[in-house]
Formats: C-alpha cells, sequence, structure tokens
C-alpha cells in the first residue's frame, strides 16, 4: 500500500512539474520584459529606450543615441492567471525608424516611432492629446480598441505605417 501511494505522489509530482513548465513555457513576468528584449533581440548597452505599458501589452523601443538605428519589442499578456507576457513582435523596421507605426494585439494598439516625420501630437480617439517632441523618438499603447491621429509639427495629418 506504501508504495502505490508513493508512486501515485510521484505522479503528480511529474503532472505538477509537466503543467507549471507548460503554463510558464516561453512567457516572461512584467518585471523581466526589458530584460528578456535586451537578451533575445541582442540590444546593445549604448542604445536608449521608450517603453510604453498598459495592463495587457508592453512596448519598448531601443534606439542608438544619434537615432540611426533602433530595435522594437511588443509583449502581449498571454497568461492572466499567472499575469505572464509573451514576446509577440519585434525587429527593426523602416515603418518605426521612417514614420510611424502601429501594432494591434487584442484590444490594444502599440504606436513606435522614431520621429523623424517630427509628429508634434498624437491624438488618441479618446481626444486626450499627447503632445510630442518632433523628432524625439516616442512608444504609447491605444487601449480599448481605440484609434489614434497623427500630426507634424504643420499640422497635417501623418497617416501610420502598419506591418503586414
Amino acid at each position: 500500500m506504501n508504495n502505490k501511494k508513493t508512486i501515485i505522489a510521484a505522479l503528480f509530482l511529474v503532472l505538477g512539474f509537466a503543467l507549471t513548465a507548460y503554463v510558464f513555457s516561453g512567457t516572461v513576468s512584467r518585471k523581466t520584459i526589458e530584460f528578456d528584449a535586451v537578451k533575445n533581440q541582442n540590444v546593445p548597452g549604448h542604445y536608449l529606450v521608450q517603453k510604453a505599458e498598459s495592463k495587457d501589452m508592453v512596448a519598448i523601443l531601443f534606439y542608438t543615441p544619434d537615432k540611426s538605428d533602433h530595435i522594437f519589442s511588443i509583449y502581449a499578456r498571454d497568461n492572466k492567471l499567472f499575469n505572464r507576457y509573451r514576446f509577440i513582435y519585434g525587429g527593426s523596421l523602416s515603418a518605426v525608424q521612417e514614420n510611424v507605426m502601429t501594432y494591434k494585439s487584442g484590444s490594444n494598439t502599440a504606436v513606435l516611432s522614431m520621429n523623424r516625420c517630427d509628429i508634434a501630437i498624437t491624438e488618441p480617439s479618446n481626444d486626450q492629446f499627447i503632445f510630442e517632441i518632433p523628432g524625439l523618438p516616442f512608444v504609447h499603447i491605444i487601449e480599448n480598441n481605440g484609434s489614434v491621429t497623427f500630426y507634424d509639427i504643420n499640422n497635417n495629418e501623418i497617416f501610420p505605417n502598419n506591418p503586414d
């Protein structure tokens, strides 16, 4: 009888480890997202960073001090029970470098730009204007399926590029 209890306990232990490994595989905690992005995208140590967070998404833009290069990472909350995030998109795109890129995941939209197009105003659909510093990179998260409009320093509308 003791042998049977030992086998059952060992089986539950193995199943517990397997379930834990499954739940946490490929995910990171909110506290370690930036470290994970730096490590997995090979971000050089001298890059500067802009970051935006919502409860379900984190977007990070790393860039050189002279703004000639960038790397971005977007994470979405994958496991609400354990508050874990999964990398969903990243790299280096001309849409981020030259214009503004929006990336939708669930009800959140990440907005990233190196701001070479001199965006001065970001207007989310909630009518809360965000005043940008022309030429300064920025990152925002627009929540609840909101839309966003961008204007340059001459009040011309700038249209974002969306990745395929």
